[in-house]
């Protein structure tokens, strides 16, 4: 340690630039894990919200617990909510989030506590982990880049998707055993113990394939770093390389033995393709036309919004100037950093980092079935936060001296306008993602023109009313009523509006209404399960036709399968007001073996013993139903 001599002679103990740079650097890295609650910290006491029904709440297999992790890891991502049947586009093989929300669910069961706990940790973990990458990649030159763009990238409010939503966990372990393995992978020629540092490096990079596919974009990215930052080392990196390749190989084959290929048959409803009726020329255009939302997100994130699918983004054709300039600035930068790379160009580096995640949800090489969704860009900001570093350290001659940062005053008044609105950005967007009603009564604003997100809306005040049916709640079903109308204005063709129209209109006791609406349904799937349950229940309930009740309700029970006690019920009852007596004798006695306690189908039983004449039949099961509940005899 370096010392010097004090003014009385004695010796005074000066701290050398390594102490203080690893000083810095153990502050920084603690400094992530607090910037990550500062910013997500609001978001522990929320609800489940949007997709955490497709993952946890409403998948059978996660809730299943450690009994379920053999199903999570050979099946498809959607085959826990959908069953082996669904018109998603493609295949999706993302088992490890799955497997830690069945973790999960097994120890602390419905508890979206810990599921926002974790992501908020975890994303903090990222910051760490990026910092530490990057640092390492800049090991042999003294640069900022380091600090400026983890500090960036955790405070870029185009990520509150990400940490917001606990479904969005596929996305956050996908990053952090990505840059375990890039770590592992420079380390591995670093240090020159190949062996060591490869298996980390192959282990943590097939589990970052586990959570999501994006990371086989970075494959080709491992020695572009390389080259970049180790060219004269690059000799020792191919047989890392080579080893993660071969781990790209083995989960392609794992993936297409259990769900097939990415991308897979293209769906046929547009939405879930939204191009599946655009002219190829226009669908390119389109495309593009995304691309330049993406980058101006990344500028100027607002507003923000969970669902940008049909028709919120219309399909355009080559005169659309945006498409035009969507076209031009990506081949501009595509060139630039093509060109440049060869002269490890910091920022075509960062342009690579950027464009190869994107690519492949960017609907360019395959179909996704989303035109856009903003916890795609989690994994591209890096390099667009990358970019950013470097410029604002060159324009404002941000140095490293001594361990110690040199920063100029008019950067630090930058920085902190970003800091101020990106953290306002930051905990208003977190409010929104309270649970599902707070989230889509704000974003069908911000999204007036997707007919999902106007779906989404009216579907969970439809709920709301449901599980209150009172007159004081009415409210609920009118502004239901105006979503899935203004959605059906949009997509005339959607089979969740008018189903869901009929069953606001079932609450309303409009029959007539709920007709039209239902039949239109049919009309656009004969063979839609719950059209069928609930025309049974109008025919039977409302309109008085035994007959056409029991054609549906039958439809549902003998052919779809459907053990649903309530639909049991119903066809028990036509079949009786029908005078089928038998038929509905064997349904109510079904239901009783299912649920001997139920005074309700005592009741129906002995009303149907009544109607036969056969009081004798009929007495015990008055009696008992009764005597569960004595108000069924008002």
């Amino acid at each position: 340690m370096a010392k010097q001599k004090s003014k009385k002679g004695g010796k005074k103990t000066v701290k050398s630039s390594n102490s203080i740079a690893k000083g810095l650097r153990v502050y920084f890295m603690w400094g992530m894990m607090v910037l990550a609650f500062l910013l997500y910290g609001n978001t522990l006491g929320h609800q489940y919200a949007f997709d955490d029904s497709i993952v946890i709440t409403g998948n059978q297999f996660t809730k299943n617990g450690i009994s379920g992790i053999k199903d999570l890891l050979t099946r498809d991502f959607f085959e826990g909510i959908y069953g082996k049947k669904t018109e998603l586009t493609g295949g999706r093989y993302r088992p490890l989030s799955l497997v830690m929300f069945a973790v999960e669910y097994h120890f602390f069961g419905d508890n979206p506590f810990i599921g926002h706990l974790l992501n908020v940790l975890m994303y903090g973990f990222v910051g760490i982990l990026l910092f530490l990458f990057l640092e390492r990649l800049f090991a042999e030159r003294s640069s900022p880049i380091p600090y400026l763009t983890s500090f960036l990238f955790m405070l870029h409010p185009i990520h509150t998707e990400v940490v917001a939503n606990i479904k969005s966990r596929d996305e956050i372990l996908c990053l952090i055993f990505l840059l375990i393995a890039l770590i592992a992978s420079l380390k591995a020629v670093d240090t020159k113990k190949l062996g060591k540092w490869m298996s980390i490096a192959v282990v943590t990079y097939f589990l970052s394939l586990m959570a999501k596919e994006t990371a086989i974009t970075y494959l080709p990215l491992f020695p572009l770093f390389m080259y970049v930052f180790r060219k004269e080392q690059l000799k020792l990196h191919w047989p890392t390389f080579g080893a993660l390749a071969v781990t790209a190989v083995a989960y392609m084959a794992l993936r297409i033995s259990l769900v097939g290929m990415i991308g897979g048959e293209d769906s046929s409803d547009i939405m879930e393709n939204p191009f599946v009726n655009a002219p190829f020329l226009d669908k390119y255009a389109t495309i593009f036309l995304i691309l330049l939302k993406y980058f101006w997100l990344l500028v100027l994130p607002h507003p923000l919004t969970a669902d940008y699918s049909f028709n919120q983004i219309p399909i355009v054709g080559w005169s659309n100037i945006w498409a035009i300039l969507g076209l031009l600035f990506y081949l501009a930068i595509g060139i630039y950093a093509a060109l440049k790379i060869w002269k490890k160009d910091w920022v075509a580096l960062g342009i690579f980092c950027y464009l190869a995640p994107l690519s492949i949800t960017s609907n360019i090489v395959f179909n996704i079935g989303a035109p856009m969704a903003e916890r795609f860009l989690f994994i591209p900001s890096i390099g667009f936060c990358l970019i950013v570093a470097m410029f604002l350290g060159k324009i404002f001659e941000v140095k490293k001296v001594g361990g110690k940062l040199k920063i100029n005053y008019l950067f630090l008044v930058l920085l902190g306008g970003i800091i101020l609105l990106s953290t306002i950005k930051v905990l208003t967007r977190n409010v929104d993602w309270y649970d599902n009603k707070t989230l889509f009564s704000k974003d069908v604003k911000t999204a007036p023109n997707s007919a999902k997100m106007l779906y989404y809306h009216g579907n969970v005040l439809l709920k709301e009313y449901m599980a209150t049916p009172k007159p004081e709640n009415l409210p609920l079903l009118d502004e239901a009523e105006k979503s899935f109308l203004r959605g059906l204005e949009i997509n005339p063709e959607f089979i969740h509006l008018t189903y869901n129209l009929g069953n606001v209109y079932d609450q309303k006791k409009e029959p007539q209404k709920a007709l039209k609406y239902l039949n239109r349904s049919l009309e656009l799937k004969p063979t839609h399960i719950n059209t069928h349950t609930l025309l049974g229940k109008i025919y039977g309930q409302y309109l008085n036709n035994p007959e056409r009740a029991i054609h549906y309700l039958e439809r549902s029970v003998y052919e779809f399968e459907v053990d649903n006690p309530s639909v049991l019920q119903n066809l028990g009852n036509a079949y009786a007001i029908g005078g089928q007596f038998d038929k509905a004798i064997k349904v109510f006695g079904e239901l009783l073996e299912k649920d001997n306690s139920n005074a309700k189908y005592h009741l129906n039983l002995a009303i149907t013993y009544q109607k036969m004449g056969q009081n004798v039949l009929a007495e015990p099961y008055f009696y008992k139903a009764f005597s569960l509940d004595p108000s069924l005899k008002r």
